[in-house]
């Protein structure tokens, strides 16, 4: 919930219509919950846009632009959203790569044909990883 000094807007929404789209209780608190906490943030993010531009001496003004740009960065934010483990896979399967090319260079030796074996597996195994999840926020 919002703390006293930050800004906070009271919805109302229309249970019977949620009820009649066929939302089951679980899904009725999950689809308020999150209404009410876009609503909030959507609004602190308009009046932090809107203080942005005004001058020192003048009343903040929360103009249509000022939402519209708060609105359009809440959905950017969520779209590009990308995992810690995803940007940290994406680095694996570049220092594996690395530890495939020393292997492929050193196949004369036993310790190459290990390391290439063992960089072909896992950097299988990452890339298909990604690629699987690749529409999926995680």
């Amino acid at each position: 919930m919002s703390q006293d000094n930050e800004p906070h807007t009271q919805i109302t929404i229309a249970e019977q219509d949620v009820i009649a789209q066929g939302f089951t209780e679980t899904g009725q608190k999950q689809f308020c919950d999150t209404v009410v906490d876009y609503g909030n943030t959507l609004l602190k993010r308009s009046c932090d846009y809107a203080d942005l531009e005004k001058a020192n001496n003048m009343e903040r003004e929360v103009t249509h632009t000022h939402v519209k740009n708060a609105a359009h960065s809440l959905t950017i934010n969520n779209i590009n959203k990308t995992s810690h483990w995803r940007v940290l896979a994406h680095v694996a399967e570049y220092l594996v790569a690395t530890g495939l090319g020393v292997g492929a260079s050193n196949l004369n030796e036993i310790w190459g044909i290990i390391l290439f074996g063992i960089c072909v597996i896992t950097l299988s195994i990452l890339v298909a990883t990604r690629l699987s999840g690749r529409n999926k926020n995680v």
